[in-house]
């Protein structure tokens, strides 16, 4: 019934929506409380009752379903953490995209157990997350032209060094909490066997950087 929910979203979309049929779309982030240009639908009820309008439509009207059948989309401003605990409706797909690496490490296991209550059997968990095998790369060719001596292009090293620094450590006020790499992420996700691995991008450019990751986990 092409079901989205987008975790961390900010203004980010899923890169697989549909464009051929309609889809119900959930984007979660605590940024939409404070942006009056993002409709926030407060209250647990109202998005129970949101998704579940959602499959009596498509059970009415499915048949009349084309390109022009505009999507349901609902933005809610809550705390993922919060937001995990207390949803229990499930979606097909379910879009993580640069949110994982701010989970402390020893949280991530219980943020993937619950991710695993909120999509559908066989349903897909899609990732986009800093590779650190990419960015630790970097860092020591990085390392070794400045040993060198070689004159470097001073914008260029202004710019890798944000792009290092934002993504090993980020801001103090949202920092990064957890490094992952290919396989990193490939054991968190399938050692409890409640996901295995169907596409895996080692490397993933996004939002104009090459440093990220992306892989695609079915729900078993």
């Amino acid at each position: 019934m092409n079901t989205f929910l987008n975790l961390g979203a900010g203004r980010s979309k899923p890169l697989e929506l549909p464009t051929d049929k309609p889809y119900f779309l959930m984007n979660v982030d605590r940024m939409y409380k404070a942006m009056s240009s993002f409709k926030d639908d407060v209250g647990y009820n109202s998005l129970v009752g949101a998704i579940r309008a959602w499959h009596k439509f498509v059970n009415e009207r499915s048949e009349s379903f084309n390109s022009e059948t505009p999507p349901w989309i609902h933005y809610v401003g809550e705390d993922i953490p919060t937001f995990l605990d207390t949803y229990l409706e499930q979606f097909q797909n379910i879009t993580i995209y640069r949110y994982l690496e701010h989970i402390p490490w020893t949280k991530l296991g219980y943020f993937i157990y619950q991710v695993s209550q909120l999509v559908e059997q066989s349903g897909i968990v899609d990732i986009i997350v800093p590779n650190f095998v990419t960015l630790g790369e970097r860092l020591k060719s990085l390392e070794e032209d400045l040993e060198s001596g070689e004159c470097l292009d001073s914008q260029w090293l202004e710019n890798e060094l944000i792009i290092l620094n934002s993504e090993f450590v980020n801001e103090p006020f949202d920092p990064h909490q957890c490094m992952t790499s290919p396989q990193i992420l490939h054991r968190a996700f399938t050692t409890e066997g409640r996901f295995k691995l169907v596409k895996s991008w080692p490397q993933f450019n996004y939002d104009g950087r090459d440093i990220y990751m992306r892989m695609i986990f079915k729900r078993i």
